[in-house]
């Protein structure tokens, strides 16, 4: 009976110990799932209340996971959280290498976020400004006095159309476009090469014997993946784990991909690309106007007129921009 029951008290101990050891492997991927959920929702309410596309919201929060993740690389020891860091390094690349894609289907992305968030906020003020039937004139009130903020508005959107969309020639486009990308190109030729180097450092963390032949230091790994991504020679490292193999077969293949992308940003696709939506912008800031000359058409029984050469020629600093805008009577 005594042999029972120690028996069973042995079984009930090993069955908490591998309870309690499955419950810790369990819960650092759970406290970390826990984490991004609470950081995505931050993001997502700032996001919805900026107006920010989903897309840029991620991209936002795996920026900060891998912040905090070079973090650990640097200052902690622990091998689960330094495999870990390592995925979200991975992560932060693969987004990198995705934007510079994007970037080469819509050149300028810059511009479709400002004119998204100028659409979209002209809709919430025009909606706005019908719902509490805000365009009416009292009999108190001066058209010039009422219509001072459609002026500003009508202004800038014409300010910015001649400016920085009628401006754009064909030959300005191309060379825009590779001045940005130069930019770009050497951003993530940066990021790439800093991202595999924290890849390479970690392992060597997490074993001294997994990398032999760069060195000890984060500095010489640093170098190490900028010659890798230059000459894609490991001749004088060995690597004695899969997973180092694997991340420099990655790293070769980053190199073959970025170089695609160069090709590709000298063809004719980046420029029809931004053609394009040079086009699509100057419709939706038409389309905004339009609005705007019905509004005061239809409640004052009035029309905006512009001098373009007037407005080109004014400075950026120039505080009453809507002084430019005319007022005249409709016949």
């Amino acid at each position: 009976m005594i042999l029972i029951l120690r028996k069973n008290s042995f079984l009930t101990t090993t069955w908490y110990v591998i309870k309690f050891y499955l419950g810790f492997l369990f819960f650092i991927p759970k406290m970390i799932y826990l984490i991004y959920k609470l950081i995505k929702a931050i993001f997502g309410y700032v996001a919805q209340i900026l107006k920010i596309p989903a897309k840029i919201e991620a991209k936002l929060v795996i920026t900060l996971l891998s912040l905090l993740a070079i973090w650990i690389i640097f200052s902690n020891e622990n091998i689960y959280l330094l495999y870990i860091s390592m995925f979200v390094i991975g992560l932060e690349l693969l987004v990198a290498w995705h934007s510079i894609y994007s970037w080469t289907t819509n050149p300028l992305v810059f511009f479709d976020i400002l004119i998204k968030i100028t659409v979209k906020g002209w809709n919430w003020l025009n909606n706005y400004m019908k719902r509490k039937n805000k365009y009416s004139l009292k009999e108190d009130e001066e058209i010039e006095e009422k219509t001072k903020m459609l002026r500003s508005i009508y202004a800038a959107l014409r300010y910015f159309k001649i400016e920085f969309i009628d401006q754009y020639t064909d030959k300005d486009i191309k060379v825009n476009l590779i001045k940005k990308f130069l930019v770009l190109f050497l951003f993530i030729i940066i990021l790439t090469s800093a991202g595999f180097s924290l890849e390479y450092f970690a392992l060597y963390k997490i074993d001294n014997n997994n990398i032999i032949g760069i060195g000890s230091n984060y500095t010489e790994f640093l170098y190490f993946s900028i010659l890798t991504f230059v000459n894609m020679d490991f001749n004088q490292v060995i690597f004695n784990v899969s997973i180092a193999n694997i991340i420099s077969i990655i790293q070769v293949f980053s190199t073959l991909y970025i170089l695609t992308i160069v090709i590709l940003i000298f063809t004719s696709i980046t420029e029809e690309a931004a053609k394009s939506k040079m086009k699509e912008y100057r419709v939706k800031i038409t389309e905004i106007e339009t609005e705007i000359s019905d509004i005061v058409k239809n409640h004052y029984n009035i029309k905006f007129e512009v001098d373009n050469k007037e407005l080109s020629s004014v400075e950026e600093d120039y505080d009453d921009i809507k002084d430019l805008v005319i007022i005249k009577d409709i016949d």
